[in-house]
């Protein structure tokens, strides 16, 4: 397929009528088509910023292109054949995509959401966290230069912070889902925010909103899309850490996402498939 022809299918054009296993063949066969270009994370953030209609000169457009022309040669790029790398950053960005058309989300926090999931991982070592926040810090600071260099006003580089800090498993996710629960009418309110810069999660709906976007789009490619697709990013995270995480393994892994999806409830029965898979 062709690029032009790309945007015409998911994840480039997504509605909520759909059906959620030939959108998921197409995002798949969009990871395929783009992983044979020579610079394939540059490409995947031309076309998904022609999405969002952000001009090429716009500040997080420029930030975006520098750095995921780095990443394609190799800057940052993480663990070659582990999982948090180039292609993972791929991945997040173009379900980031999908799901933000599916939250029909403004223009520029649509991109904003993308540059996001571009940087969220940036300069992953590949390593277990040794403390909360660990890789996501690293990625804010090895972004920064990028930001500052084109211009990123000071206003979108703390959005931007507050999105990656979100992707943390352990803190961060717990807290923009919470966020998003509270704004959208559940009782239960949320903690108190474990850094500065997440405060902005319990204050603004659609930040919470847009986080709770980014952190679902961290976990899609890996576990909800096509149980071929999901046996090889298993493989990819059993070879960054050095173990065998097994059917058993996936399944848990589903069970504890399939109920907790907020924003990208469209790809519940992807995830159920790939369970279902899992077991047999």
């Amino acid at each position: 397929m062709s690029m032009a022809a790309l945007l015409d299918h998911p994840p480039f054009r997504m509605t909520a009528d759909m059906d959620p296993f030939a959108a998921a063949r197409d995002i798949v066969a969009a990871f395929d088509t783009l992983a044979a270009t020579p610079a394939p994370l540059a490409q995947a953030f031309t076309l998904a910023m022609q999405v969002t209609a952000v001009a090429p000169a716009d500040p997080l457009h420029r930030a975006g292109m520098a750095a995921a022309r780095d990443i394609d040669a190799g800057i940052g790029a993480g663990m070659a054949n582990g999982y948090h790398n180039a292609r993972h950053y791929r991945e997040v960005l173009l379900c980031t995509l999908a799901i933000a058309q599916l939250a029909a989300l403004a223009r520029e926090e649509q991109a904003l959401l993308l540059l996001a999931a571009l940087l969220h991982d940036f300069h992953h070592d590949g390593g277990r966290r040794l403390y909360p926040f660990q890789h996501e810090l690293c990625s804010i600071e090895a972004a920064s230069p990028y930001l500052a260099a084109a211009g990123v006003a000071a206003a979108d580089r703390a959005v931007l912070a507050t999105l990656i800090l979100a992707t943390e498993s352990a803190c961060g996710v717990p807290l923009a889902r919470c966020c998003h629960d509270w704004h959208s009418g559940i009782v239960t309110p949320p903690a108190a925010p474990p850094r500065p810069e997440l405060a902005s999660l319990v204050t603004r709906p659609r930040l919470a909103l847009m986080a709770a976007a980014l952190t679902e789009a961290d976990v899609l490619p890996s576990v909800a899309l096509t149980p071929a697709h999901a046996a090889l990013t298993t493989a990819r995270l059993e070879a960054e850490w050095n173990t065998v995480l097994g059917a058993s393994g996936k399944v848990e892994f589903i069970d504890r996402h399939v109920g907790a999806l907020q924003v990208a409830r469209f790809f519940q029965p992807n995830l159920r498939r790939v369970r279902q898979a899992s077991l047999a």
